[in-house]
C-alpha cells in the first residue's frame, strides 16, 4: 500500500504470510490497491488482452545498392616472426641436445 502512495499508481497486493508454500501463494487472492488505499478489482488495473496495434503499411522494397569493386588488401606481413620462432626453436633444441649428451658422457 505504501508503494502505491509513493508511485501514485495502483499496485497489486495479496495477503500472505512468510510460512506459506508456493502452492498456497498461487491460490492467494490478488487485489489492486490505489494510492488512496482503496482495494479495486485487478481487471481494472491489469490489461488481460494485448493492446491492438494498427498494422503499418508495407514498406516499399529496397533498391539493391550497386556492388562495390573488390579491393585487394596490401601485403603487410613479413617472414620475421617465423624466422624468430625458428631461431628460438633451434636454440631450445641445441640446449636440449647438449643436456642429453652431458648426461650420456
Amino acid at each position: 500500500m505504501e508503494l502505491a502512495q509513493e508511485t501514485h499508481q495502483p499496485v497489486l497486493s495479496a495477503e500472505v504470510t512468510p510460512t506459506e508454500q508456493p502452492e498456497e501463494l498461487q491460490k492467494a487472492p490478488v487485489v489492486a490497491v490505489t494510492p488512496e488505499k482503496k482495494e479495486i478489482e485487478v481487471e481494472q488495473v491489469v490489461r488481460t488482452k494485448p493492446a491492438e496495434t494498427p498494422t503499418p503499411a508495407p514498406a516499399p522494397a529496397p533498391v539493391p545498392a550497386p556492388a562495390a569493386p573488390v579491393q585487394e588488401l596490401p601485403k603487410t606481413a613479413s617472414q620475421a616472426p617465423l624466422m624468430g620462432l625458428l631461431g628460438l626453436g633451434s636454440l631450445g633444441l641445441a640446449l636440449l641436445l647438449r643436456a642429453v649428451f652431458k648426461r650420456i658422457a
